[in-house]
């Protein structure tokens, strides 16, 4: 792993982040990605569903780890698995996994980046994708960090545009500024009739940070090519609110 390298030699690499960075140089320089170069990450994403990864099954309590190095032809979905769920945060992963049944239910394998999702969280996606798997979602916090964990899945990363494991048919489900409106709609009556006393349970004021990289967003090349992500965002910053998944 890159945590291992680190640790061969910590007083010549100085920092973790350096080692990403020589690594990520690397395979830019030479074109390949850094499963070519027989290197990964620990473990941060989870998965869960009828899925069966290096000879593990994920279906049961909580799900589990995504491998760090598993191959593709150790993957193997149910029959009828029929969609990916992708969740921003590992509290609802685990509130979601919590509902067995409602999960395998409805056919789908749900996976969490824990935020902003690893390389190996998007080169399985990539993978289950690819394996015939058509209907993507992503549930993910009604602000910019929300929108940009969505926008990851979907375009990729920057700085990771050579590994190539961007997944073009991820589609946001929420929170969206039409389930806020819903949100404080319902919550106001029950606050006394005095509109802005509810709203205030169910959202938040946007930062400056908050401000600044939604104003980023609308700058990126991929905002033209999705309309409603830029509505999503501008309606955020005419509202100055933002509003969590829980």
């Amino acid at each position: 792993t890159k945590r291992q390298i680190y640790y061969h030699n910590p007083t010549l690499f100085r920092s973790q982040r350096n080692i990403d960075h020589l690594l990520d140089s690397l395979a830019a320089t030479f074109r390949l990605t850094r499963r070519d170069l027989g290197i990964c990450a620990a473990g941060k994403g989870l998965v869960y569903g009828e899925v069966h990864i290096d000879g593990a099954y994920f279906g049961g309590e909580g799900g589990g780890l995504i491998p760090p190095s598993f191959s593709p032809g150790s993957v193997f979905l149910a029959m009828d698995v029929r969609g990916i769920l992708l969740v921003e945060k590992e509290t609802i992963f685990r509130a979601l996994s919590s509902l067995r049944s409602g999960v395998v239910q409805e056919g789908l394998v749900m996976l969490c980046g824990k935020g902003y999702p690893d390389l190996n969280t998007r080169s399985l996606l990539l993978l289950l994708r690819e394996k015939g798997v058509e209907r993507v979602s992503a549930l993910v916090d009604f602000d910019p960090d929300g929108v940009e964990i969505a926008g990851t899945y979907k375009f990729g990363s920057t700085l990771l545009a050579h590994e190539r494991v961007a997944v073009s048919g991820v589609e946001v489900i929420g929170v969206l500024s039409q389930d806020v409106v819903s949100l404080i709609t319902a919550v106001a009556p029950a606050s006394g009739g005095g509109g802005g006393g509810g709203s205030r349970v169910v959202v938040a004021t946007l930062t400056p940070r908050d401000r600044k990289k939604a104003l980023a967003l609308l700058t990126r090349p991929w905002i033209s090519t999705t309309p409603l992500w830029k509505v999503e965002i501008q309606r955020m910053l005419f509202w100055g609110i933002k509003c969590e998944v829980e």
